[in-house]
């Protein structure tokens, strides 16, 4: 059977950068379409050895391997473009440690208000399910719950975000996780909401992966996440529900709002 899966990613670099040696910019880690599979981008301005100093160094990173990928990157306002295919059975780093010479990055029109853009495409395929996907895996599971009451969803605390305790997760000494949240008031302007986010990490040097639901107690409300885990991973949920909604699914009970998430922490060997 066949899977494809094409992305892209984009990379705003600010010209002083050229000029700082071991500076490197990362671009948060992407979902794919295959499971486990996350892949994201780093770029050195000014080269990441001493060899490629004086050009722009850009790679491009996967969390696990078992698939063929094609990664084309560009600069906006150039004709700089260079393409690299690989088939890999193992996470990999591919791209260029000299992409671009500084010389060029500086001529013409490329940099615009002091940054200049790559831009890279990328292409997933393998022809069968991603030998990753059948690699030995081990899962603990955990789960919290907070209430807030109506009066502070309505009168909010975006200055105050309330974050429960840091905790490892049930049964692990390396996979750690909190919740934190705030209500913005309803206001002329816009509608009031409950905004939340997760923060993880671990010390695992395996994948780990962490995924979760987000439930809203009395009513069938859920919100599935899904996210690669590293030593500081955090998954936002902005406008998450609006105060109007909690009311119309019955989710504000005895003046307050119960919300619980359950989580799956789920290594790779």
């Amino acid at each position: 059977m066949d899977f494809e899966f094409e992305d892209s990613e984009t990379i705003v670099v600010k010209t002083d950068l050229l000029d700082a040696y071991g500076q490197f910019i990362k671009t948060a880690r992407r979902p794919t379409s295959y499971e486990n599979l996350f892949w994201w981008l780093e770029c050195y301005p000014n080269g990441d050895t001493d060899d490629s100093n004086g050009h722009v160094s850009i790679f491009l990173h996967t969390s696990v391997g078992g698939f063929g990928v094609e990664a084309t990157f560009t600069v906006d306002r150039s004709g700089i473009r260079k393409r690299k295919s690989i088939g890999c059975t193992t996470p990999i780093q591919v791209g260029f440690p000299k992409f671009a010479r500084h010389s060029s990055i500086r001529s013409g029109s490329i940099i615009y208000n002091d940054t200049f853009v790559i831009r890279c495409k990328v292409s997933f395929k393998t022809y069968s399910e991603p030998a990753s996907i059948s690699l030995i895996k081990t899962c603990v599971k955990d789960s919290v719950t907070f209430t807030i009451s109506e009066k502070q969803l309505e009168m909010g605390n975006l200055g105050n975000v309330k974050s429960l305790a840091k905790k490892f997760a049930t049964d692990s000494d390396k996979h750690q996780w909190q919740l934190a949240y705030f209500s913005t008031p309803a206001t002329s302007d816009s509608e009031g909401t409950l905004n939340m986010f997760v923060e993880a990490s671990t010390t695992e040097t395996n994948t780990v992966t962490l995924s979760g639901v987000i439930k809203v107690d009395g009513t069938s409300f859920e919100k599935k996440f899904n996210m690669l885990v590293d030593d500081r991973s955090i998954s936002v949920f902005p406008k998450l529900i609006t105060h109007e909604q909690l009311r119309c699914i019955g989710g504000i009970i005895d003046s307050k709002v119960t919300v619980t998430c359950d989580v799956s922490f789920e290594t790779q060997y």
